[in-house]
């Protein structure tokens, strides 16, 4: 654009943040624009770049609605924890309490307990999800109890099993070590999800949680969860670790509609 020096530089820098000023409620292009006073063949004009940078905005803002989210989240589970870590002690204390008669632990306790459980499982997994975005997530190695490790598992759905009037079975191979070297919470989930998933879709007959010696790996242990449920056909196995995919079978639907997967 060449001018006049009659025309001011102010006066068209104003005309022109008027003219692409965008407002921020409405959903419309993001301009930035720069002008440059030239001297071109012995006139003077002024160079006007304008940049559309819609879109970086449009990134920025869903980056920091992202971390927002994860903040709460973070935030929110870390709520959940605190009040559940004093509930499962008390439970556990009163459970062992001489004076309160083995029928109403069955049927009052136990049932609190092991839902107390679950719904800790549940906040370690959104916490690890928060970690896991944030490259903060870690794996604790030390030795425990295997044997005692899959016992506490079993319990956590021994009673939601004869509810439903499944069988559950824990089958713990003669040749597993008692003691294993490894992150015992983060087995603990992984085995905690199969089953919560083999419970989901079996109505009827039983689950099969199997330990055993690996034959590929040395000294290492092979974990196996089977059931009688609907089971899953050969070309929707794509579909198994696929975040919010979805079978669209009736009856999967109806047991699972968010479609979350494993």
């Amino acid at each position: 654009m060449c001018i006049r020096d009659s025309i001011s530089y102010d006066s068209i820098k104003t005309r022109l943040e008027t003219t692409c000023k965008i407002d921020d409620d409405v959903d419309e292009k993001s301009l930035e624009f720069a002008i440059r006073n030239i001297h071109f063949s012995s006139t003077n004009c002024l160079l006007i770049i304008i940049k559309d940078v819609t879109h970086i905005k449009q990134v920025a803002r869903l980056k920091a609605l992202d971390q927002y989210k994860d903040q709460l989240l973070a935030s929110v589970t870390h709520e959940l924890r605190t009040p559940l870590n004093c509930i499962i002690p008390m439970i556990n204390d009163v459970m062992n309490d001489p004076t309160i008669p083995e029928a109403s632990k069955e049927t009052s306790l136990k049932p609190a307990l092991n839902s107390a459980q679950l719904l800790m499982n549940i906040v370690n997994d959104i916490l690890d999800y928060s970690r896991y975005k944030r490259n903060k997530l870690a794996l604790n190695f030390g030795e425990f109890d295997l044997h005692e490790r899959m016992m506490e598992i079993y319990r956590l759905f021994e009673l939601q099993c004869k509810h439903k009037g499944l069988e559950l079975i824990l089958d713990i191979h003669s040749d597993v070590p008692s003691m294993m070297y490894s992150d015992k919470n983060r087995l603990g989930q992984v085995i905690v999800n199969f089953l919560s998933n083999s419970l989901k879709f079996t109505s009827r007959g039983s689950i099969k949680l199997s330990v055993q010696p690996s034959i590929m790996i040395q000294n290492s242990v092979r974990f196996k969860v089977t059931d009688t449920g609907l089971g899953i056909k050969k070309e929707h196995l794509t579909k198994l670790f696929t975040e919010f995919g979805r079978i669209e079978a009736s009856e999967h639907m109806n047991l699972n509609p968010q479609g979350v997967g494993l």
